[in-house]
């Protein structure tokens, strides 16, 4: 179950992130009283697990390019294929951005693209009429056909680009998470190497944000916090599962030695 504990700096009372369960096992050992707390976890990113709400995972939705800077938007455009005439896949006449968002919202769950990059929607109008139309690169369908199997007009006014004039709006499909997404962007898309100074200050910022938006902090915050209030004869140690460095392990074979019955097991399933 859940653990609730006192935040220093809040008057509430925070759950706790982390670990998917909690198993203790007490006795005496050695003539002592010892307590084994094992955590089981999923292997999630501390960038994830520091999301609003405690939800590990992406909240993708339309983001407006302006909304991430220019510049980041055509190299996030450019990077995934974006607004491409070969990659239009729907046109709709709709009256207004929200409505044009709601519909390529429905098209991308349609299509089972939630997860996918690169998908960029455009829409252009004003007075209460407009189009939106929604590229998704990597699609074999037949590109000029729309939603109702009609045929689209190719003498349509567009640019190579796809682009459909100064009034026209774009917004990518991406992460609503800020933090998360202009990281994991620069880390993963333009393979920037982030420092770890930098990487601490993120993470900790977002800790105090969830605490106070989310009502929650993160296992290893709550474990400093008890191990502050435990008294000093209480023996505490912390092992943590972590690869094993290359620099610390030798290999080393012995020709002289005989194989193992179950190395040879091994050898023949090759």
């Amino acid at each position: 179950g859940s653990q609730f504990f006192h935040h220093p700096s809040l008057d509430t009372m925070l759950d706790v992130i982390g670990p998917e369960f909690v198993q203790t096992v007490r006795g005496r050992l050695f003539g002592k009283q010892v307590s084994l707390v094992g955590c089981g976890e999923s292997h999630q990113e501390i960038l994830d697990l520091t999301r609003r709400d405690g939800v590990v995972l992406e909240r993708r939705g339309w983001i407006e390019a302006s909304a991430i800077g220019e510049r980041e938007a055509g190299k996030y455009i450019r990077a995934f294929g974006g607004a491409r005439r070969e990659n239009l896949r729907r046109r709709e006449p709709c009256r207004s951005v929200e409505e044009a968002q709601k519909w390529g919202a429905r098209v991308v769950e349609k299509e089972g693209a939630e997860d996918d990059d690169g998908i960029v929607l455009m829409w252009g109008g004003r007075n209460g009429s407009g189009s939106a139309k929604l590229y998704i690169p990597g699609e074999d369908e037949d590109e000029d056909e729309d939603e109702d199997g009609e045929d689209e007009d190719e003498n349509e006014d567009e640019d190579e680009d796809g682009s459909a004039g100064e009034d026209s709006q774009y917004f990518v499909w991406a992460d609503e998470d800020v933090a998360a997404r202009e990281l994991n962007y620069r880390r993963v898309t333009l393979k920037e190497e982030i420092s770890t100074e930098e990487t601490d200050r993120l993470i900790a910022r977002r800790k105090l944000e969830r605490a106070e938006d989310s009502c929650f902090e993160c296992w290893d915050d709550w474990l400093r916090r008890r191990l502050a209030r435990t008294s000093e004869d209480v023996d505490v140690r912390v092992a943590m599962e972590a690869a094993v460095p290359s620099a610390k392990v030798e290999m080393h074979h012995d020709g002289s030695a005989e194989h193992l019955p179950a190395y040879r097991s091994l050898r023949l399933l090759e």
